[in-house]
């Protein structure tokens, strides 16, 4: 008997003995995968299971209307929920938030449905995103009384802090359907109603960037005794963690409009950059102001501007404007001067409050008024400077 061990064959044997750790490894991680998805299906069986139960799904409810009413300090009132674990999404029915004293009624938000749906990227990583977010039909009255006292909730302090932003959160498809807000503020006093309210935004997640448009109709404003201001807005707009463009914004109302394309940088301490065109309808501000006294017609301004916010300076002196304003023809009506004045062109500035007239230009009375002139701390203690000559004009068309 030979009891000398032969050594290892370097064929086969060899090779089939180095594939055994391996092809254990193989089967532990197909028994684990295994065994977590037999894990992941019983605790989804056993999620549907209890949120079917209506015992369970009441005391879901009550413990989410709980806990937000303890957070924002006001009554919060949730009708129904339904989570969807197929699509990990989740709808929520007539959410009711409560103003804070002394003015609870009317609420100060209510929605008659919304959807989030959240896409998991890993779980291992922990990574996920939301997928969708939508509002339909949003309702918000915000009330300020004479003293400045509002019924805008004024959530509790948490311990614990969180530096997520809406870029952290990545929604790849946000609406707003239907909305309508309605502002009154009785220390201004102003007030305000807009309808229609419509949001649609996209997340593009290799630029960190949002993109859509924002909009509504018959919006309704009122200042004091001044006749309401009816009008629309439309936005294209793109946003990321640093800038806010806006390409265009348009307020337009009867013939009168105003479009802004502007570029917003630094949130914490804006800067702007913006070119605007402006039409001012005459006969429409004479109606709203009750003023018969406003020219009737319509006069443009075009031009740039740019404001950076500075400590202990009003927004007027920090705001630099450059631009032309034109009118093809104004009619004055007044209890002491009819007269038609056409062809204006002037150019005008801003800068550190004061405004600055330049090369003014008009056709009146068959001649032609130049001036130039300033206006010095618009925004303080103003006084006017207005140097004007008026050549060619025809005493009979003055008569007429």
């Amino acid at each position: 008997m030979n009891d000398f061990v032969q050594p290892p064959d370097s064929g086969g044997t060899s090779e089939a003995t180095h594939q055994q750790p391996r092809h254990r490894l193989l089967k532990m991680a197909a028994w684990f995968a295994a065994g977590i998805t037999v894990l992941l299906l019983l605790l989804a069986v056993t999620a549907t299971i209890l949120l079917n139960s209506v015992r369970f799904h009441a005391y879901l409810l009550n413990t989410v209307q709980k806990q937000a009413s303890e957070s924002l300090g006001v009554p919060v009132a949730l009708q129904n929920f339904t989570l969807h674990f197929s699509t990990l999404s989740l709808d929520l029915y007539g959410l009711t938030v409560s103003g804070a004293n002394p003015y609870p009624n009317p609420p100060i938000l209510q929605v008659q449905h919304a959807n989030v749906g959240i896409r998991v990227v890993s779980i291992l990583h922990r990574k996920w995103y939301l997928d969708n977010f939508r509002i339909d039909q949003p309702v918000v009255q915000v009330f300020v009384d004479k003293s400045g006292v509002s019924n805008i909730p004024k959530p509790k302090s948490s311990n614990s802090k969180s530096n997520t932003t809406i870029f952290d959160l990545g929604i790849r498809h946000a609406v707003l359907d239907r909305g309508e807000i309605f502002y009154n503020d009785r220390s201004s006093p102003l007030s305000a109603d807009l309808h229609n309210f419509d949001l649609h935004a996209a997340f593009d997640s290799s630029q960190t960037k949002y993109a859509g448009k924002l909009s509504y109709a018959g919006g309704r404003l009122v200042y004091g005794t001044f006749q309401p201001l009816l009008h629309d807005f439309d936005a294209q707009f793109d946003a990321t963690p640093t800038t806010l463009h806006l390409t265009p914004a348009k307020i337009s109302s009867g013939a009168s409009q105003i479009i802004l394309a502007a570029t917003l940088t630094n949130y914490s301490n804006p800067s702007v950059q913006a070119n605007y065109e402006v039409t001012v309808d005459g006969g429409q501000l004479a109606k709203i102001f009750d003023n018969p006294s406003i020219p009737a017609g319509l006069v443009r301004a075009s031009g740039s501007a740019q404001y950076h916010q500075v400590a202990n300076r009003s927004a007027l002196d920090a705001l630099v404007a450059n631009g032309d304003l034109t009118s093809r023809q104004i009619a004055v009506n007044t209890a002491t001067a009819h007269a038609s004045i056409s062809n204006i062109a002037a150019h005008y500035s801003l800068a550190n409050g004061d405004v600055l007239l330049h090369d003014f230009k008009a056709s009146l009375l068959g001649g032609e008024l130049t001036a130039q002139g300033s206006m010095k701390s618009i925004s303080g203690d103003s006084h006017t400077n207005l140097n004007a000559s008026l050549r060619g004009i025809s005493l009979a068309e003055a008569r007429n």
